[in-house]
């Protein structure tokens, strides 16, 4: 059975809500280093997710800590407001997708405007989420490093993704240490690009919402203009019956 406009907009709309959940629980930011010396090599990165902790992993060895214990307090409070966010998307979406279905059942397709205004919500912080990071990850990191590291050095404090090879401007992956050569990368992971899947999966069901809509508003008024007319009550007004002399007149 073919599925209407309406429907497979609701369908989009819990799969954009669960992929916003997904993302507020993987990595959204990530910084990578290698270095490697004369029979020396060594790689880590730290990845950072929403909420309150991110990981840091070194040679195989993965730990867990809080943005708190560490210092990284703006990144910290940087990550837990994007995961709030991320969460407040998924309950908006999630209940427009709801209500879409339910505004399928006869007597209840007025449910399908409130369901349009949760998901023009829920779009807004799948947007918002993103593009907040992007904003404002460079200062939450140059708030939580010493002035010292970060004034002449390249790093994630200096622009939202990026790279450096080891010298006296790169931060970290060799530092510029005789013989020693590496490199260090920065910039969002898969947490950040499943957001923004999330919005465009979020967007095509509104777009598909509001053509249904359209189109349901364009039958009612075809129907309103092609129904006859009520029948005239004229002649059987005016009209007497045969061999009947009208009020007045004569036969």
């Amino acid at each position: 059975m073919k599925m209407s406009m309406g429907k497979i907009a609701a369908v989009l709309a819990i799969i954009g809500a669960l992929l916003l959940i997904v993302s507020a629980f993987i990595g959204w930011y990530t910084i990578s280093v290698t270095a490697s010396a004369a029979g020396f090599s060594a790689s880590g990165s730290e990845n950072f997710l929403p909420g309150s902790s991110y990981t840091s992993s070194f040679s195989g060895s993965t730990t867990t800590q809080s943005y708190s214990s560490t210092n990284a307090t703006n990144v910290g409070n940087l990550f837990m407001a994007t995961q709030y966010i991320l969460i407040g998307g998924f309950i908006l979406g999630l209940l427009g997708g709801l209500l879409l279905f339910a505004s399928s059942m006869k007597g209840r397709e007025s449910w399908s405007k409130p369901a349009m205004i949760l998901l023009v919500l829920a779009l807004l912080m799948a947007i918002v989420a993103p593009a907040y990071v992007a904003a404002a990850a460079p200062g939450a990191f140059k708030a939580d490093i010493p002035a010292s590291a970060s004034s002449n050095n390249s790093g994630p404090w200096s622009s939202f993704t990026g790279s450096c090879s080891a010298g006296a401007t790169c931060f970290t992956g060799g530092g510029g240490g005789t013989g020693v050569s590496g490199t260090t990368t920065w910039g969002p992971a898969a947490g950040w690009y499943l957001a923004w899947g999330g919005f465009v999966v979020l967007l095509i069901a509104i777009i598909l919402l509001w053509r249904d809509r359209m189109t349901a508003a364009k039958m009612g008024q075809s129907e309103a203009t092609s129904s006859p007319a009520p029948a005239s009550d004229t002649y059987s007004m005016n009209t007497n019956p045969p061999g009947q002399t009208p009020p007045g007149g004569t036969q």
